[in-house]
């Protein structure tokens, strides 16, 4: 049996050791279920919250960045190896996870798995992600379309209403085939926007086990002396959170090292890769972190830490205040600075918490199972793309399916807006699959294309044949460079109503294929002649309208 092509939709190119770490999870998981794996990307969308400093994205973003992080009060040195570590992010550990520069838009899957992560996060201000569909899967053709474990983050249903948004975004959560959340809130928008109560699963940082599976973790760390671990978003700790830190830290003899980013209290920030930070959260005294991903790994390398939960600002309250609930672990948070050392104060119940994350991993395993199992059952013998999906843009109308098909199963009729699509006979298809070998919407990487590298305007000479042409008279231009080099021409011709491709030798034929037509042109015919020409060694020019 074929193996199931699954696609990961997630935040795999966030420049954090948790979106990281989820992504690396999540594939695991999948992979150990049978399943070919890839990720794929989404092009952001605008933000609906206005981004502070006016929205910048790309190269301005970086630099604004950059001078943020040399104004934290931590020594210069680390103020450095910050901006490094941000620099040189994706060139070192992009591809550990197998991404490429090139983004993977149109993937070619069975299953689209959206999430882990705040992929439903479409009501906030960054501008790497902002509002787009994309990240609910649309636009994306697969046989089946899940979540899992997918967080609405700071995103609730009042902030949906407050921006319009309940309408459309319920729309897009309708379509999907089964949905996986990761918290109360999450779950709470999906409920009430369409009725059906969703399936609660663990982030894949929990729900895989990196301690006993993942191989890449080091037994050891670059630190001799014993320390404590401060980690989240740059300069997200306050003045007397970092006091507070510092207090603790110097009462133990404690050195502080921040990871993923820098604070007000700060020894040494560490830049690694994300496994060697589960080494250092593993090999730590204790944890302090406002963050998500900084609790989890926490928890899995059973190390004591204190988290604060936040309301203002961009709040973590929803998910991070969920995920202690939900592993008993309540008494963790920090509800103040002067609260640090009461909570290091007291001990965790690890095998309490063990328990809960044997019993959601197995809850996991069995969610992602289950619709890996589904796909198999509903995936259909692969076709051309429109044979498939019925979907009418799933197809150009090229006539390749039919040309290609031994059995003449295929036939290309016109629908009740002129258009050309196939239609099979299921009595003739003996399922020889050479229609999905023919079809070009079948192979997403035959319709990417990159940036221009250049871009040439031009005009022809000869004004007759300008006069006859639809633009500047290029087309016949290249076309005359060809037959006079040996070559062979292909253009759209019109008899009448009759308007199709059609294979041209000479160059007197060359006014039969000037002008826009404007209707779809049966390319078929010419596929057999095209063909013989391929084989024969001729060099040939496909013009699509000559003008």
């Amino acid at each position: 049996m074929a193996r199931l092509r699954v696609g990961i939709l997630s935040m795999q190119r966030i420049l954090n050791y948790g979106s990281f770490l989820q992504a690396y999870g999540l594939r695991g998981i999948l992979e150990s279920l049978g399943c070919d794996v890839q990720f794929v990307d989404y092009r952001p969308g605008r933000c609906l919250v206005e981004p502070e400093g006016g929205g910048k994205s790309g190269l301005a973003r970086k630099v604004g960045k950059a001078l943020e992080a040399l104004g934290y009060d931590v020594p210069l040195r680390d103020k450095l190896a910050f901006i490094q570590y941000k620099r040189t992010y994706a060139q070192r550990f992009y591809p550990m996870l197998g991404l490429t520069e090139e983004p993977n838009l149109a993937p070619d899957i069975d299953l689209l798995v959206i999430g882990s992560d705040e992929v439903f996060n479409c009501v906030q201000d960054n501008p790497n992600v902002g509002y787009t569909p994309a990240l609910f899967g649309e636009g994306i053709r697969a046989g089946r379309k899940v979540s899992y474990a997918a967080s609405f983050g700071n995103t609730t249903l009042a902030r949906l209403d407050e921006y319009g948004k309940r309408g459309e975004v319920a729309g897009w959560l309708r379509e999907f085939d089964a949905i996986s959340v990761r918290d109360a809130n999450s779950g709470a928008v999906v409920s009430e926007l369409t009725g059906v109560e969703p399936v609660y699963n663990l982030d894949p940082v929990l729900a895989y086990d990196f301690m006993g599976e993942c191989d890449e973790i080091p037994t050891s760390v670059d630190e001799a002396a014993p320390y404590m671990i401060v980690y989240g978003y740059s300069g997200r700790l306050s003045k007397e959170e970092c006091i507070a830190v510092r207090a603790y830290a110097d009462g133990r003899g404690l050195k502080v090292l921040n990871v993923g980013g820098v604070q007000g209290v700060c020894d040494r920030f560490v830049d690694c890769s994300p496994f060697e930070v589960i080494a250092y959260f593993a090999h730590a005294e204790a944890v302090v972190t406002d963050t998500f991903h900084g609790t989890i790994l926490s928890v899995i390398t059973r190390t004591p830490f204190a988290s604060f939960v936040r309301d203002q600002s961009y709040g973590n309250s929803q998910k991070l205040g969920d995920l202690l609930r939900r592993l008993g672990l309540e008494g963790r948070v920090a509800g103040g600075a002067d609260a640090l050392a009461g909570v290091f104060g007291v001990p965790v119940a690890w095998d309490a918490v063990d328990t809960v994350i044997a019993e959601g991993r197995a809850a996991a395993r069995s969610y992602l199972a289950g619709q890996v199992g589904l796909c198999r059952e509903e995936r259909p013998a692969p076709r051309a793309s429109y044979l498939n999906t019925g979907h009418a843009t799933d197809c150009t109308g090229c006539g390749a399916c039919a040309y290609v098909c031994p059995t003449g199963a295929i036939t290309m009729t016109e629908d009740a807006c002129g258009f050309v699509l196939p239609e099979v006979d299921e009595g003739a298809c003996v399922h020889c699959r050479k229609c999905a070998g023919a079809c070009h919407m079948n192979n997403p990487a035959s319709l990417r294309c990159g940036a221009p590298v250049a871009c040439y305007g031009a005009i022809e000479n000869d004004r007759d044949s300008l006069r006859r042409s639809a633009s500047g008279g290029v087309a016949t231009v290249l076309s005359r460079r060809a037959l006079g080099t040996g070559g062979v021409v292909y253009g759209c011709i019109a008899d009448r109503e009759d308007v199709h491709h059609k294979r041209l030798a000479s160059a007197g034929d060359l006014t039969r294929v000037q002008g826009s037509k404007y209707v779809q042109s049966d390319i078929a015919r010419a596929f057999g002649p095209l063909e013989g020409d391929l084989k024969a060694g001729r060099l040939n020019y496909r013009i699509k309208t000559m003008s």
